[in-house]
This record gives C-alpha cells, sequence and structure tokens, in this order.
C-alpha cells in the first residue's frame, strides 16, 4: 500500500486507524465561552452488525484465503456506493463552516466595542472565529479511496462523526454571531432612543416659548400632539420607530419656530408701519425754515431753524413718583411743555399735548436732532404705547399724542 505526504492523501486505513488509535480523538482547544473541546468519537459498532449476519462459509472461505462470497461483494459493493455520499456531504458541511468563518471574521472585523451594547459578546465571537478546532473543521477531507471493506466502513464513520462535529462548531459560530448582531442592534436601539429624549426635551422648550407668539395656532397644537406620541414610546422604541418620532417631532418645532419668525415679522412691520405714519403726518421737519406749532388751546413754543436742529423752549418742571406719571397730568392740561422726572430719577419726559404744542414732534424721525433743557439729542426711535401705556424706560424721551395714541420719542 502506497504512502503519501499528505495526510490527504494517505490510505484511508492508516488515516483511519491513527484517528482511532485513542478511544476519543480531540481536536482543537476548549472554547471561549467554556464549550468542551470537540471530540470525535468514532466506532465500528454499526459495522459489526454487518459482520455479524455473514455467514459461515463466507467466514471460513475469509479465514481460508478463499474467494469472497457474493454477501460479502455486496457489502463491499454497498460501501462503495456510500463512501462518496457521506464524503460530499462532509465536504458540503466544511465549506459551510468555512463561509460561516469567513462571514464572522468580517462581522468582528467592523464591529468594535463601541457599537454593542455588551463588549464581551464581540469577544467570545472573535474567539470562535479564531478557533484552531473551527479552523481544521472547515478544510476539506479527502482521503486516497479505500479498498478494503473495514477500511471503507472506518472513512464512512470518520467522515460522518466529523460532519456531527462540524455541525457543532457550525452551530456555536451561528450563536455567537447573532450574539453580536443583536447586540448591535440594541446599541443602536439605546442611541436612538437617546436622540428622540433629546428631540422631545428641544422641542418642549420650543413649544412652551411659542405661546402667545404664533398667529396661527394650529402649528403649536401639532408639535403638542407630536411631543405626546414620542413621549408614549421614548423608554421602548426600537430605532426604525426612534428616528421616525424624532423626524416627526423635529419637523413639527421646525414649523412652529418658523411661524415664530413670522409672527415677529408682522409686529416689526406693523410698529415700523405704525412709525414712519407718525414721522410723516405733518410732513418732515428739522431741515431749515421754520415751524410754530399752535393747538385748539393755547400755544407751544416748538422750532426747526436752518441749523435742522428743533429745539423746545419754555419748559416747566413737575416731579413724579416712579410708576405714576399721572402726578404731574394737571401740569401737562395746563399747556406747554412740561418736563416730568421720576422721583428716583430713572427717566425723564418731556410732554406736551398734541393741540399744545406737542404736534412739534410730527416732524422727527430716527436720527432726527432736538434740543430740549439746553441738551441736544438725537431721535433713537418712536414707540407708539399699546392700550395707552408705555414701556417702562430708562433715560430722556419727548411724549406728546398721534390720533390720540401716546407716543414717544426715545432720545441718546
Amino acid at each position: 500500500m502506497k504512502n503519501s505526504k499528505k495526510n490527504s492523501k494517505k490510505n484511508p486505513g492508516e488515516r483511519i486507524h491513527d484517528a482511532f488509535a485513542k478511544k476519543g480523538h480531540a481536536i482543537g482547544k476548549g472554547l471561549s465561552d467554556g464549550t468542551a473541546a470537540i471530540r470525535l468519537y468514532l466506532s465500528d459498532a454499526k459495522h459489526i452488525a454487518i459482520a455479524a449476519t455473514a455467514s459461515l462459509a463466507t467466514i471460513a472461505a475469509l479465514a481460508g484465503g478463499g474467494v469472497a462470497t457474493a454477501y460479502g461483494v455486496e457489502n463491499l459493493n454497498a460501501a462503495k456506493v456510500e463512501y462518496p455520499v457521506v464524503l460530499s456531504e462532509s465536504n458540503k458541511s466544511s465549506k459551510a463552516l468555512k463561509d460561516a468563518i469567513d462571514s464572522a471574521n468580517k462581522l468582528a472585523g467592523s464591529t468594535k466595542d463601541a457599537d454593542v451594547a455588551d463588549p464581551n459578546a464581540l469577544v467570545n465571537l472573535k474567539s470562535y472565529a479564531d478557533n484552531d478546532a473551527f479552523a481544521e473543521l472547515a478544510e476539506a477531507y479527502n482521503p486516497e479511496e479505500p479498498r478494503t471493506l473495514h477500511d471503507y466502513n472506518r472513512v464512512i464513520d470518520y467522515a460522518e462523526a466529523r460532519k456531527a462535529d462540524i455541525k457543532t462548531a457550525k452551530d456555536a459560530l451561528d450563536k455567537s454571531v447573532k450574539a453580536v448582531q443583536d447586540s448591535k442592534a440594541e446599541k443602536q436601539n439605546k442611541d436612538a432612543r437617546a436622540a428622540l429624549a433629546q428631540s422631545i426635551n428641544d422641542a418642549q422648550g420650543v413649544y412652551d416659548a411659542s405661546d402667545g407668539k404664533v398667529d396661527d395656532g394650529n402649528v403649536r397644537n401639532d408639535l403638542k400632539a407630536k411631543l405626546d406620541d414620542a413621549n408614549s414610546v421614548k423608554d421602548t422604541a426600537d430605532k426604525a420607530t426612534a428616528d421616525a418620532k424624532r423626524a416627526a417631532l423635529d419637523d413639527a418645532k421646525n414649523k412652529v419656530n418658523d411661524a415664530v419668525k413670522s409672527h415677529d415679522a408682522r409686529v416689526a412691520q406693523e410698529a415700523a408701519a405704525a412709525q414712519a405714519a407718525s414721522a410723516s403726518s405733518y410732513g418732515t421737519s428739522g431741515r431749515g425754515g421754520s415751524y410754530s406749532a399752535s393747538g385748539r388751546r393755547g400755544s407751544g413754543s416748538g422750532y426747526a431753524g436752518g441749523s435742522g436742529i428743533t429745539s423746545i423752549n419754555g419748559v416747566r418742571d413737575c416731579t413724579f413718583q416712579s410708576g405714576d406719571q399721572s402726578t404731574c397730568q394737571g401740569a401737562i392740561d395746563a399747556g406747554g411743555w412740561v418736563r416730568t422726572t421720576s422721583s428716583d430719577g430713572s427717566h425723564t419726559i418731556y410732554a406736551a399735548h398734541d393741540y399744545m404744542g406737542g404736534s412739534a414732534l410730527y416732524g422727527l424721525g430716527v436720527g432726527s436732532k432736538v434740543n430740549v433743557g439746553g441738551r441736544t439729542y438725537t431721535v433713537s426711535s418712536i414707540e407708539p404705547s399699546v392700550d395707552g401705556y408705555v414701556n417702562p424706560f430708562t433715560g430722556t424721551a419727548l411724549q406728546t399724542c398721534v390720533n390720540g395714541v401716546p407716543t414717544l420719542w426715545h432720545l441718546k
């Protein structure tokens, strides 16, 4: 019998004999998760029954070196038919295990500890993909074709036992792969829920801050509905659900932000229009020439000289308690300009009825120069009151009524 240098080409009787030298032939190492080392327990048990059924004549013929009976030949022919089938199935299993190991290596190589909820799952996968026993089982088993019935039986036994070990290895590897995939999914779900929680927090802030600052309340109602929906799944949603809820919530939040901007632009436009109307009611003053204001009762003393500076003269003083300008109302009603100063000195208002000289302010726009109380100021803004009330301020201002609306010309 001729021997080859490669194990895969050894005489099957010799190779199998070596494999059966010990009752239990161990392959590789123990696995990382405590799985016992794979062992091939090969036995001639099923073939003992075949030998026991042989006729005495056959046994005698074989023992005496005679020609085998038809029954013995039949067993040998059956083994020859079974041999390539079993060997092919074993090697198909090896190929499937090799593909699984390659796939596991790719997964392990593309996965970082930060990608999984449980880093131990990744450690186990790498140990499986690197296992020597797995690598050996993934190699094809290609012995030389046996010649005797005894050797055929031994090769068939070995190939079948090997296929069973391959199944054990592949099941363990598949389980480890699934553990990593599940751990990755769990990490993605956690990250998506965290992102959803942040969007909920941001959207709630927008919802609270936009109260009374949108022209169409439906956008806030929609945001509130999306907030309630997102809150109901924030602790349990998977990645797909969390991402969908977050996208819907962010869209509703952006619509509210746009509505707030639109509202603010409208209010600013209306204020600018009112300011422009106030400034142009009586034409432009303070650009040379003269202007004399007279009211229905008495007269004022507004004058715009050639220098382009409007002067307010003939001012009387009145002090009022801070927050209660009505203390000086009587002085203003008496006519002319009255300097009303708060008791804490925080602000001063030069006031006159529009029909008692205050209409001199109608020609003043932002940027106009005005001399009052011996000091020259520049108009910084014009502020119509809301519901007859003037917002608190610090500094100096001129005040009169424009079409019945108390209006301040702030000075700097």
